[in-house]
């Protein structure tokens, strides 16, 4: 088992019940310490790319949704040996 963390946002949407998540899965780091300073250092350039692209989300009930406020945190996450390479082909931010 490997053990890495990743950068995540929890997004709120305005009208929507749920929040929503999106994982920066091609940023991984060692420590939750280190993963924090890369925000620190980087929060415009992070800010602009959440923004470019979840600032609008067309829900399937409540229509086009406005992103209404966001956070982000560091995780720790479990991987098993074989899903590394899984993880690495996945793409910058998904929802």
């Amino acid at each position: 088992m490997k053990v890495i963390v990743i950068l995540t946002a929890m997004l709120w949407y305005e009208g929507i019940g749920t929040t929503a998540q999106t994982d920066f899965t091609e940023m991984k780091f060692n420590t939750i310490t280190e993963c924090q300073e890369y925000v620190f250092l980087n929060k415009v350039e992070l800010v602009d790319g959440l923004l470019e692209m979840h600032r609008v989300v067309d829900d399937k009930v409540f229509g086009p949704s406005r992103l209404r406020s966001f956070e982000f945190f560091c995780e720790t996450k479990y991987i098993l040996e074989e899903e590394t390479k899984e993880e690495d082909d996945k793409i910058i931010m998904e929802l």
